[in-house]
């Protein structure tokens, strides 16, 4: 599933001509991702350096945002982008400091080495385009943001935005005045390839490893219940328990990298980007200039498909195992010989329901609605205040 839907994305992206800081390949040899380690001190620490410079960037913008002279419309349309930095800061890999990501799609891939006949749900197919669907996003974003500055340059929170100039009028009146065209095109052009950067960073662990783990590990749990359907005797019993057991390691280290960092941080700013983002598309949607509106619709449709379809699908990892436990406790009665029966129990009861957690709890199947009702009642909210 890993290995035949999102594995070629991912060689694409990584083949890309673009340098940024991921360093990583795929091994054909080996059948696995590896990272390209340099020994030269300089990158090194310009390594460190791209993983702070977001930091004191984002801090800026959210300084801008929170004591600068805006208006509340302009803090609202400001409050994307806010988010979507903070996203990227909060879940971007640190590339040459850890090597998590890598470990986990590697863990992916050795299990599906030695599964024959492991056919392709229509989830995993599903998320493989989804993923596509992000991907392009990635590379839509940067471009739509430099078309929006290059139109409105003064457009809040960006650099910009805290000339004196700007806080007067919300647009550079004099063409010539300062920074002249040339000296704002070079502010833009840095502003747009730190946020590509930080993005295209995130979007492996986010991507990758969570979007597509969660629709790979749903896919292993159908593969189990089809065994178990044409299971019959206890030696099948027991290899299902062991392919259960694997499923579990693979389930471990998956939480182990998203649940304290990505999943939490993901939900919080996808919530907010999208109540953000409808807003703006409803009531502020007269006050942006074409084409650069273009990117609030886009944040809008990707965090709305994030909230949706991703919480659903981890919700259903926990729904489906339990449902898988009960169809395997109903074989075992079945199974003749009641030594066999006693060992398969015990074995059974040390087999607890998969989840895909976030810190101490984990995604369930109410999970997705609370999310959305959320998202509607305050942006709603925000319509009725503005009004």
């Amino acid at each position: 599933m890993f290995t035949s839907q999102i594995l070629p994305v991912l060689k694409w992206r990584t083949g890309r001509p673009i340098y940024v800081r991921v360093p990583i390949k795929f091994h054909p040899q080996n059948g696995s991702l590896m990272t390209i380690k340099s020994s030269f001190s300089i990158h090194r620490y310009s390594l460190r350096l791209q993983c702070i410079l977001p930091i004191v960037y984002t801090a800026m913008l959210a300084m801008n945002l929170i004591f600068g002279s805006l208006t509340i419309v302009q803090r609202l349309q400001g409050a994307v982008f806010l988010m979507l930095c903070v996203l990227t800061c909060t879940t971007g890999w640190n590339s040459g400091l850890d090597d998590a990501p890598v470990r986990v799609v590697n863990t992916f891939l050795d299990f599906e080495k030695d599964l024959a006949n492991l056919e392709s749900t229509m989830g995993v197919k599903v998320m493989k385009y989804f993923i596509c669907l992000a991907e392009i996003s990635i590379i839509g974003y940067p471009i739509l943001q430099i078309l929006l500055l290059t139109f409105v340059p003064c457009t809040a929170p960006f650099v910009l935005s805290m000339l004196p100039m700007c806080k007067n009028s919300g647009k550079l009146k004099d063409f010539w005045t300062w920074p002249k065209f040339p000296v704002r095109m070079v502010i833009h052009l840095l502003e747009t390839w730190l946020g590509y950067d930080t993005m295209y960073s995130c979007g492996f662990g986010i991507l990758y490893v969570l979007f597509g783990g969660t629709a790979c590990i749903l896919g292993y749990i159908d593969h189990l219940e089809k065994k178990i359907r044409k299971s019959g005797n206890i030696n099948q019993i027991h290899d299902i328990l062991l392919l259960y057991k694997r499923i579990q390691l693979v389930e471990k280290s998956f939480n182990n990298f998203t649940k304290n960092q990505i999943l939490p941080f993901l939900i919080s700013c996808a919530v907010a980007l999208e109540v953000l983002a409808l807003f703006v598309c409803i009531d502020l949607h007269k006050q942006i200039e074409m084409p650069g509106f273009l990117i609030f619709p886009m944040v809008m449709v990707d965090s709305l498909l994030t909230n949706l379809m991703v919480l659903t699908f981890a919700s259903y990892v926990n729904k489906n195992s339990t449902k898988v436990l009960s169809n395997l406790t109903g074989s075992i009665v079945q199974i003749p010989g009641k030594r066999g029966r006693n060992i398969a129990r015990r074995r059974l009861r040390s087999c607890p329901s998969l989840k895909v957690q976030i810190w101490m709890n984990f995604v369930n199947r109410l999970t997705p609605l609370t999310t959305q009702t959320f998202c509607l009642n305050q942006t709603v909210s925000l319509i009725m205040i503005k009004d």
